[in-house]
């Protein structure tokens, strides 16, 4: 072994085999970071000028999958922040609370786990029921057309 005794630690001067191996994964095709794939982009490097930061990371971690179909996002995707454990049930806004999901996943996830705030939900609207006395959803135009019977 050939060393030397500089400093704290020194220097030694490695064999070829005790040189781990990096694998680096292929660019597909003839992709370019200029091409507009923010999708691809983000989830191959974990960030993207024109993606907010923790939208990329996500996608990174998620390996460009919706946690909830288990499909790949494209770039015409509209894409939603969800919490894993709701903020309504004690979860925190932490990176490993939150995860990616297409948008109509995210409305399936997130009745499903009932965290679901009543003033907001849309289902809980109703319709008053038309006045008894004449009232009709639909207007009916006279015979001559040009004003109401």
């Amino acid at each position: 072994m050939f060393a030397a005794n500089e400093g704290k630690g020194g220097y030694k001067l490695l064999n070829h085999k005790d040189t781990p191996i990096v694998r680096h994964t292929k660019v597909k095709g003839n992709r370019s970071i200029y091409d507009g794939d923010l999708v691809y982009w983000s989830s191959r490097l974990g960030k993207h000028p024109q993606m907010p930061t923790y939208k990329a990371k996500l996608l990174k971690k998620q390996k460009g999958k919706c946690n909830h179909c288990g499909l790949y996002f494209k770039d015409s995707d509209l894409m939603e922040i969800d919490h894993i454990i709701p903020k309504s049930k004690g979860g925190k806004k932490e990176y490993k609370n939150l995860q990616l999901l297409h948008r109509h996943c995210h409305d399936d996830k997130t009745t499903r786990d009932g965290s679901l705030n009543r003033a907001y939900d849309k289902g809980s609207i109703s319709e008053e029921p038309d006045a008894p006395k004449g009232a009709r959803p639909v207007l009916e135009t006279s015979q001559t057309g040009d004003c109401l019977a």
